[in-house]
């Protein structure tokens, strides 16, 4: 059975409500506030709010200034990347994934099937509050009447609900994933990785897959071939990946570095790339290696 100490909570991930209110009676409070009555050791909220929703989350950071509040807008970009941008702050803040929480309950379906996938791949409880509502009693001229287009919250009724991992399902796909790798299939591991939520592998293989395809090979264009690895080593680069990834491929991307770094002309010599520096440090690249 999955427990969660809820003492050693730090971070929480919600969504805003477009119904948010402050300082009613417990049982009609609103669900940051249910949050902080469970998880009373939290000191860092990150809450996703949109355009419509700038005005509460601005409410709602003067409200908790004993809290550290970080606000991340999603309107015009995709649910992995939303996800991307959530872990980000994660890492930030909070210093194990088993001190953080996301909270699902209020986000559209989409975008909580994205951070349930990146919760289960990054060991982040996931939690969801249900709520039982109930019609409206309409009372008018002596009678009452049930307005079943109407419906309020039934008082103390709510619990709170621990997602579980798929166990099974994960390891089903990684057996797909690792069919995959055989094959040199990028293209169908970034979208397995997709699947279970890992944002960090996925990112990996999409860029991956647009310099090793059918496409750069039928080409016969080894210029060609050059500038797509280019172009994935400066991606990768850029993008915060997780320790114990940039050491899984550590030695694979100091070989497709070592394919680019030297030109040779008349002469061998080195090329110089703003992000060199970048990825050596990152993926920890000798260079004694790059040969």
């Amino acid at each position: 059975e999955k427990t969660i100490k809820t003492n050693n909570i730090k971070t929480l991930v919600t969504f805003i409500s477009y119904s948010h209110t402050i300082g009613q009676p417990c049982f009609l409070e609103n669900i940051l506030d249910k949050n902080l009555r469970v998880f009373n050791n939290l000191t860092d909220i990150v809450l996703i709010y949109t355009s419509q929703t700038k005005n509460i989350f601005d409410t709602i950071k003067n409200s908790y200034q004993s809290l550290n509040i970080i606000g991340v807008l999603y309107d015009d970009i995709s649910s992995i990347s939303l996800g991307y941008l959530i872990y980000k702050e994660i890492r930030n803040i909070a210093s194990s994934p088993s001190e953080t929480i996301i909270d699902i309950t209020l986000g559209m379906k989409i975008i909580t099937i994205s951070f349930y996938k990146l919760a289960i791949e990054k060991g982040i409880f996931t939690i969801n509050w249900i709520e039982k509502n109930i019609p409206k009693l309409i009372f008018k001229d002596n009678n009452y009447s049930v307005d079943f287009n109407s419906l309020c919250r039934l008082p103390f009724y709510s619990s709170l609900e621990i997602m579980i991992e798929p166990k099974k399902e994960n390891l089903k796909i990684y057996e797909f994933i690792n069919l995959a790798l055989k094959n040199h299939n990028f293209e169908a591991i970034q979208g397995y990785y997709n699947q279970i939520g890992n944002a960090s592998m996925e990112f990996f293989y999409e860029n991956l897959a647009q310099v090793f395809n059918f496409e750069t090979f039928i080409s016969m264009d080894f210029e060609y071939f050059y500038q797509k690895l280019e172009v994935f080593l400066k991606k990768i680069s850029d993008y915060p990946f997780e320790r114990e990834i940039t050491l899984k491929f550590s030695t694979y991307v100091t070989y497709l570095l070592s394919l680019v770094y030297y030109e040779i002309d008349d002469n061998i010599e080195k090329r110089n790339f703003t992000w060199l520096n970048k990825i050596i440090s990152n993926f920890k690249i000798s260079m004694d290696m790059v040969k």
